[in-house]
């Protein structure tokens, strides 16, 4: 499957923690760094029908590729401004997208409802992965795809984290767009941290699920990780 690149600017204005004002951030590179996250993540989900669960949907960046699919397609996310993200759907026609609020640790859905299920940045922010997991295993199908991508921790990812953190403060100040968010959210915070190292949550993903393939994004070191798994319940 390909992203498919919307107009960042007319996405709807979300939490800072879910990142949605870093895709109209005024430096062409940060938005093409994360972009490039998604994208690493799309290209291994390759389907084109069944019900997919775009977990961490944010300000609904994927929802558009993901309504390619013929099936029911669900974002979800622990966040208040999915009203804001539902508007933007219906403006632009993408009518076949339901959202839903709702806690990753207890999905709100029958056993083995998914064919496929999306966490993009948002497994290595969840304060009980593991649990998160058998969630997971519960709603996909036997034999579903869960695609997860996330931080890897090496000098790299670090180095390339203070670079940007440093590029995005001075930008957010130079055009005062969500300056004050950003500054207190890097001053307290306590709720949008990498919770876990990339090698304990690939062991606890290979616990619960059959890792199938692994792509990394590099800035000469890997600095993310994009993990298809299948899984291997049997109803």
């Amino acid at each position: 499957m390909r992203l498919e690149i919307v107009d960042q600017k007319r996405l709807p204005k979300t939490s800072f923690i879910d990142g949605a004002a870093l895709y109209a951030n005024p430096i062409k590179l940060i938005i093409k760094f994360f972009l490039k996250r998604n994208e690493l993540c799309i290209n291994l989900l390759d389907v084109r029908s069944g019900n997919i669960l775009d977990i961490g949907c944010g300000n609904g960046i994927l929802l558009p590729t993901l309504s390619k699919v013929n099936g029911m397609i669900i974002g979800l996310d622990i966040h208040e401004s999915l009203p804001s993200v539902k508007t933007y759907l219906n403006k632009n026609n993408f009518k076949n997208i339901s959202l839903i609020q709702a806690d990753t640790h207890s999905l709100p859905f029958k056993r083995s409802t998914f064919n496929s299920i999306l966490l993009i940045s948002t497994f290595d922010h969840l304060h009980k992965p593991r649990l998160a997991l058998n969630e997971l295993n519960r709603t996909i199908i036997p034999k579903g795809t869960v695609i997860f991508g996330f931080h890897v921790n090496n000098i790299g990812y670090y180095v390339i984290r203070i670079i940007f953190n440093f590029i995005y403060i001075i930008s957010s100040f130079l055009v005062f767009h969500n300056f004050k968010e950003v500054l207190s959210h890097f001053l307290f915070k306590s709720d949008w941290r990498h919770l876990y190292s990339d090698s304990l949550l690939t062991q606890w993903i290979s616990e619960r699920l059959s890792i199938e393939e692994k792509k990394y994004l590099r800035v000469i070191y890997p600095v993310f990780v994009a993990i298809k798994s299948i899984s291997n319940k049997k109803d």
